[in-house]
């Protein structure tokens, strides 16, 4: 920016080298906060002989050839837009060399300082002039010249006297353009802030994963995520794929997520894999050297790069659980043995995630792991056994009737489902009945239990599990930690009748 009267300028204008610069078209979009501005023309291709960097004035408020007075804006140099570094210091007779740099030099002259700008400043103005420098409009131009200026005198660095040109560009260009320089410098230091804390001990570009159970979780994504997508999994809005427009996604983004266990097996193990693209945001400047005139600077464009991809691997280990309603009850002559019996995944404990096993059936719904339990009725007494429970039938209890049942793979075990069971046999002789249900491990499918030898039976255990004789109760199987192969049912007994 320029502080000449514009009788001075036309005189320093008509005495200036004349040099020749073609330029080349360039189609970039700016975006705000909120909102998109719509993708403006590329500067112009200039082809007629040109004086020195005031002749290549582009968009700003008060700013132009011959009317700018303490007003803000880009120029226009090979194709790009590009910013004053100095907004107190005069343009000089010649259009600068860029180079890359990761310091703007300071500068002082006619009472007025700035000092070198670099570290966090540095990349919160590569962050303003990489996403929102490359534009036609006016008012976002002059806010981004206004933010570049402000960012390199700030905590200090700008002199008394500088903080006096910066006012009068603010009188200037209006309250707009202030407050949206305002919003630029915000979203700038907190995208450098979390860049930098990323850059602690990790990769800023890093994905963190952390599950919250064996089916779900939260992911984690740096500062300007373009893309995220999720295989063998879902979003807690049901898709697999997130963008984010313009500046990608603002810091401290963490989404929820739904592993997806594939259909094709039972196994204890499924991964859930995370990929996508993040916004490179150059780390330096192109920097022009104004010499003892005004210096310009300028950023590379910034570029959409593929995130390294992050896969977890999840253990759906866990423990059934069936629960007898009837402790005991007196059945007459010709009525059949029943008994209503409740299904759930015992409560989550070291080694078990407390929750039902599940995968993906082949029409997209849930299929929830077939759970098969036997069932001995004992009886019949003359006294209620519930009035003398034990933790073991007694010896030589009579068998009246044994069943098998087989839980529904399409009934939703996300919680405990109860079912109503009958016996084949009739009753031959009335009297008082309990039931004792139990999960062995050995009697579940052989797509559920693995492949052979995967893991046997617990000898010492007798891999059965037993409520208490005479009790309303439930009887557990769990599911060992087998690297390899399926799911695994194993028995553990449990020594209290309570559910574990």
């Amino acid at each position: 920016m320029e502080h000449q009267t514009i009788s001075e300028r036309q005189t320093r204008w008509s005495s200036r080298h004349r040099i020749y610069l073609r330029f080349t078209a360039l189609i970039l979009g700016a975006f705000l906060f909120g909102g998109a501005i719509a993708t403006t023309p590329s500067p112009s291709d200039l082809t007629s002989p040109a004086h020195a960097i005031d002749n290549h004035h582009g968009p700003g408020v008060n700013w132009g050839n011959g009317i700018h007075v303490h007003g803000a804006g880009a120029f226009v140099v090979d194709g790009r837009y590009v910013y004053c570094a100095e907004p107190w210091v005069r343009s000089g007779p010649k259009v600068p060399v860029f180079v890359g740099s990761s310091t703007i030099p300071g500068n002082s002259s006619g009472g007025v300082s700035v000092a070198t700008t670099e570290g966090a400043p540095l990349q919160q103005i590569t962050f303003v002039i990489a996403r929102y420098g490359q534009t036609n409009d006016n008012l976002q131009a002059a806010a981004v010249a206004l933010a570049v200026w402000e960012i390199r005198g700030a905590d200090g660095r700008g002199s008394s006297g500088y903080e006096a040109e910066l006012a009068r560009v603010r009188n200037s260009v209006g309250p707009d353009v202030v407050a949206l320089s305002q919003r630029l410098m915000a979203e700038a230091a907190s995208w450098t802030y979390a860049r930098q804390s990323h850059e602690v001990g990790s990769s800023s570009t890093a994905i963190s994963v952390s599950p919250t159970s064996a089916y779900s979780g939260s992911v984690s994504i740096p500062v300007g995520t373009l893309s995220l997508q999720i295989e063998s999994g879902e979003f807690s809005d049901g898709t697999t794929s997130r963008t984010w427009e313009g500046n990608g996604s603002p810091a401290g983004t963490s989404l929820s997520w739904q592993g997806l266990p594939p259909a094709e097996s039972w196994d204890r193990y499924y991964r859930v894999s995370f990929s996508g693209e993040y916004l490179e945001i150059p780390t330096t400047v192109l920097w022009g050297d104004g010499g003892n005139s005004q210096s310009s600077v300028s950023v590379e464009s910034s570029r959409a790069r593929p995130f390294e991809a992050v896969t977890v691997e999840l253990d759906t280990t866990w423990a059934p659980e069936v629960s007898s309603l009837v402790s005991s009850k007196f059945v007459s002559v010709g009525e059949q043995h029943s008994d209503d019996i409740t299904f759930a995944a015992t409560a989550a404990d070291t080694g078990t995630s407390g929750e039902w096993r599940w995968r993906l059936a082949t029409d997209g719904s849930h299929e929830w792991m077939p759970v098969k339990a036997k069932v001995t009725a004992y009886g019949p007494y003359l006294s209620d056994p519930a009035l003398n429970p034990s933790s073991e039938a007694p010896v030589g209890a009579p068998v009246a009737a044994r069943g098998t049942f087989t839980t529904d793979p399409a009934r939703d075990q996300s919680s405990p489902q109860t079912y109503s069971f009958l016996f084949d046999d009739e009753i031959l002789e009335q009297g008082y009945y309990t039931y004792k249900w139990d999960i062995d491990g050995a009697d579940q499918d052989p797509s559920i239990i693995g492949a052979d030898n995967c893991l046997k039976p617990n000898a010492e255990l007798g891999c059965r599990v037993r409520r208490d004789f005479g009790r309303r109760d439930a009887t557990i199987s769990a599911y060992p930690k087998n690297r390899r192969g399926s799911c695994t049912p194993r028995c553990a007994r449990k020594r209290s009748h309570k559910p574990q």
